[in-house]
């Protein structure tokens, strides 16, 4: 039996986790001093955690769970007839020593594990959010549908950086507000009236990767990213993630159906707060299984 197992950052939704048997640790963020469980919310939870996000004074931060909670969650599914453990998480590049912790937790595990057979393997993902999400998904799928152990590892090791990511933040005040955009980015996309389009990347930034004249046209942008980098043969799913605006979202997933050939599952999903938090209202983004090669244009942001 294999258990796949990430933190709440993977912002995939509980009823996605539930099907697909997931075990999602908590991430904490903290905001002017106040820490939150980030799994913790969900529905008329994020709607409350958005409507205030604009009255917080200082940029918000994120602690990842403890070697311990891993250990944990390891020796939960030991008890419960789990044998084979992948353990996915975030860049770690954007978190220090994040594979560190659970590679504690793992030694600690088996160092103490008298239960013979048991396989444990992490792997750093390169993405965040749903793009984390993204690879957390395509395992639990390959997993439930009776892919094996050392198949699963290698598929995701292979295709990790294919995971597309594209995000639009509208809101740039409040980007600079958190520490998350230059002052140069912002003012210029505010002269222009520039809604970015970024790419998160492996390295902590976020590049920009396009850009529209105004919101309106944000969704319609996005149907082109994917139509252009999708790898539509060997893609089963897609994620749209949002943080307040669903309708955009929805417009987002019709138009992608209506201008693609594309026959996989097109999943909306909700920002939780410790990305959320980062990237203000409004925030939409698209994650799919892409080509190799997007080339980002120039850096003007940086994502914490």
């Amino acid at each position: 039996m294999i258990r796949i197992i990430a933190d709440s950052t993977c912002d995939l939704s509980k009823e996605v986790i539930k099907q697909y048997n997931i075990k999602v640790i908590s991430s904490k963020v903290i905001i002017d001093g106040h820490v939150l469980n980030d799994f913790d919310y969900d529905g008329e939870s994020l709607t409350q955690f958005y409507a205030a996000l604009d009255d917080i004074k200082e940029a918000p931060s994120y602690s990842p769970p403890t070697s311990q909670e891993y250990f944990a969650a390891i020796e939960e599914g030991v008890f419960n007839g789990v044998t084979n453990f992948i353990i996915l998480y975030p860049s770690s590049q954007q978190i220090n020593d994040f594979g560190g912790v659970i590679a504690s937790a793992i030694s600690e595990f088996l160092e103490s594990n008298r239960v013979p057979g048991i396989q444990i393997q992490a792997i750093n993902t390169l993405n965040v959010s749903h793009g984390f999400g993204y690879n957390v998904l395509k395992a639990a799928k390959m997993a439930k549908s009776g892919s094996k152990f050392d198949k699963i590892i290698e598929y995701i090791e292979a295709n990790k950086n294919k995971v597309k990511d594209f995000l639009s933040v509208p809101d740039v005040d409040f980007l600079y507000k958190t520490g998350n955009v230059t002052k140069t980015g912002a003012n210029a996309s505010k002269l222009l009236g520039i809604t970015p389009i970024l790419k998160l990347g492996t390295s902590g930034k976020a590049t920009l990767a396009s850009k529209v004249i105004g919101e309106n046209k944000v969704t319609q942008c996005f149907a082109n990213e994917f139509k252009n980098h999708a790898d539509i043969q060997n893609s089963d799913f897609a994620i749209i993630g949002y943080s307040t605006d669903e309708s955009k979202a929805i417009d987002t997933k019709n138009r992608i159906i209506k201008d693609t050939n594309f026959e996989g599952d097109v999943y909306i999903m909700q920002m939780r707060p410790a990305f959320g938090a980062h990237m203000g209202r409004r925030a939409i983004g698209i994650y799919f299984l892409g080509k190799q090669g997007t080339i980002s244009i120039f850096n003007i942001f940086r994502f914490k």
